[in-house]
């Protein structure tokens, strides 16, 4: 009966702690949270809109280099066949009062491309990053595929429990 239990709850762990199929686990987060790499590009609200009805989650927040530098690479993977040239994150100044993201909790990392980031004015305010990690300060009614991120594991689908057997 403990070996049931513990093998119980060890599943349990492992369900809760793996990224739903078509994603990635970012391991430089200070969070845990998966990542999903969407084609074909949405304006920015838009992208935002579907990461939420998609995986409960939002565009995806970089907390520092180490994410923004893994999530870039896993968009080169994913954008291969693409002809992407930028892709959007959760960062934006949309409300002219700084760089938020899109939780509303004020950015603290940037890696601000050559002359970046350029006047929030208009429908600027909001960040696409190119295929080499630089952020833009873009116009937020472009179409760029988006990197969503499914911030805790009980958003995720999960596996329902199969009855164990005593041996």
């Amino acid at each position: 009966m403990i070996l049931s239990l513990f093998f119980f709850f060890f599943l349990l762990d492992s369900i809760t702690g793996t990224c739903p199929k078509g994603t990635v686990s970012d391991p430089y987060s200070n969070k845990w949270k998966c990542l999903a790499f969407i084609t074909p590009g949405k304006l920015y609200l838009t992208a935002d809109g579907f990461c939420n009805d998609e995986y409960h989650g939002h565009l995806t927040s970089v907390e520092n280099g180490f994410v923004n530098m893994y999530i870039t690479q896993n968009a080169v993977t994913a954008f291969m066949n693409e002809t992407v040239k930028r892709f959007w994150i959760g960062v934006n100044n949309v409300g002219g009062s700084g760089w938020t993201d899109m939780d509303g909790s004020n950015a603290t990392y940037f890696n601000w491309g050559p002359s970046q980031p350029a006047a929030s004015t208009g429908s600027n305010g909001c960040v696409s990053v190119d295929l080499r990690g630089s952020w833009y300060n873009d116009d937020c009614f472009t179409n760029y595929p988006y990197a969503c991120e499914v911030s805790d594991p009980g958003d995720q689908p999960k596996i329902p429990p199969q009855p164990l057997t005593a041996t």
